[in-house]
């Protein structure tokens, strides 16, 4: 991933998400820790993706999840 985004990239990693594909945000509504979720939008090589997901107040490789969608 040539994405400098420190939260996509961890909820990438940290839950598995194979985000090698990925070409450039679109995107971000930023969350917050315990809070809010994340939510981006992003051109793939083959096409776009939603990717979302949220963790807990220690950081995405504690507590976290996200899932990753083929956008329409």
């Amino acid at each position: 991933m040539a994405i400098d985004n420190y939260d996509l990239s961890a909820a990438c990693e940290y839950n598995r998400i194979d985000c090698s594909d990925l070409v450039e945000e679109i995107l971000e509504i930023t969350g917050e820790n315990d809070e809010a979720s994340w939510h981006w939008i992003v051109k793939t090589t083959s096409g776009f993706a939603y990717i979302s997901g949220g963790c807990d107040y220690t950081g995405w490789d504690c507590q976290s999840g996200a899932e990753r969608s083929r956008a329409v």
